[in-house]
């Protein structure tokens, strides 16, 4: 099992080379800032060809936003069930989506904020990444044409909102678009405490 944004069981051997990681084959594919992450991550286990490291998920992908007017009231949010996927893989649908939402409302100022580095590279720099996250990528660059789109960094702290959406759709099983009247109460707490600067507190 490879836990990996880029790498997939079909191709580790491309990615690894005499007991380690091959940074030169890694930096085809993803900028080598992340590549240097990537290859620094520590390896517990390495037999023939399946390499293992621990988990940071349940494997449960999961997305989730909020689209938001320019004085921070809610005009929709959102959130998907994606099943068996990576991380990068639901960042980048959580973008796509937003995206796509957006565009089919007519709104073409948009300001993307997003907790995934390695996201924002991918998208950024147009990287193609791994195979499985190439469609995405086409598809939110081919909504940025049409757009004006900023993407910045926000720490996970401040990205509590979309976080909530996206645990919702993996306790629900569901995927789904929310008015505003269709978003629950402590979801709505949630984004009061962002509107207006609050901090939220994250534990564990």
């Amino acid at each position: 099992m490879i836990n990996s944004p880029y790498v997939g069981f079909e191709s580790v051997n491309y990615y690894w080379l005499e007991g380690t990681w091959d940074k030169h084959n890694f930096d085809r594919v993803v900028p080598p800032n992340i590549s240097e992450m990537i290859c620094n991550i520590p390896i517990f286990q390495a037999v023939e060809d399946i390499i293992k490291w621990k988990p940071t998920n349940d494997g449960l992908a999961r997305a989730g936003g909020i689209i938001r007017d320019d004085r921070g009231h809610t005009v929709v949010a959102f959130q998907e069930f994606l099943g068996i996927a990576t991380n990068t893989y639901a960042e980048i649908s959580a973008v796509a989506k937003g995206l796509e939402i957006a565009h089919n409302r007519g709104l073409n100022d948009i300001w993307v904020e997003m907790d995934s580095n390695v996201g924002i590279a991918l998208i950024k720099e147009k990287y193609t990444g791994h195979w499985k996250v190439q469609h995405l990528l086409a598809k939110i660059h081919y909504l940025c044409s049409s757009m004006t789109v900023l993407f910045s960094h926000i720490f996970r702290e401040g990205n509590t909102v979309a976080d909530f959406f996206a645990n919702k759709a993996v306790m629900e099983k569901s995927s789904q678009i929310l008015s505003p009247e269709q978003i629950d109460r402590k979801a709505k707490g949630l984004i009061s405490l962002d509107r207006f600067d609050l901090p939220n507190i994250r534990l564990g």
